[in-house]
């Protein structure tokens, strides 16, 4: 999944511990690869994936605002024209010792993921 550094770097140092998406994954998902956006362009970590709530807006912020990492303003603005968003609960962040590019974990792809990008098992135990 696509980070911009700033969430990235929070996820990993524990700071954040709950990530907000408009749209959930489509299969079932144990661990997400944290896949840092420009400038760097880079494959830096992942986490395990614990509970996934689907609530509104105002829920969110009433119960997670601690642990979201973001404003309410930002909140706001990123779930614009929507009721409803998912909470994903972060459990065991870690950083790769060497950080990757697209190719070295797809191999014959560098498109960066718009939202989500599913690994088979042979690549998610390479990495995981």
């Amino acid at each position: 999944m696509p980070f911009k550094r700033e969430y990235s770097e929070k996820i990993l140092s524990g700071e954040k511990t709950i990530e907000l998406r408009r749209m959930i994954f489509s299969q079932d998902v144990s661990h997400i690869v944290i896949y840092e956006t420009a400038p760097k362009k880079r494959v830096v970590g992942y986490f395990k994936v614990g509970d996934v709530e689907n609530l509104t807006v105002e829920e969110i912020w009433d119960k997670y605002r601690d642990r979201i990492g973001i404003s309410r303003s930002f909140l706001e603005e990123y779930f614009s024209g929507k009721e409803f968003g998912f909470a994903i609960f972060v459990e065991e962040p870690k950083r790769f010792r060497y950080e990757l590019t697209l190719e070295d974990v797809f191999k014959y792809s560098t498109r960066a993921p718009q939202n989500f990008r599913y690994l088979d098992d042979a690549i998610a135990d390479r990495l995981v």
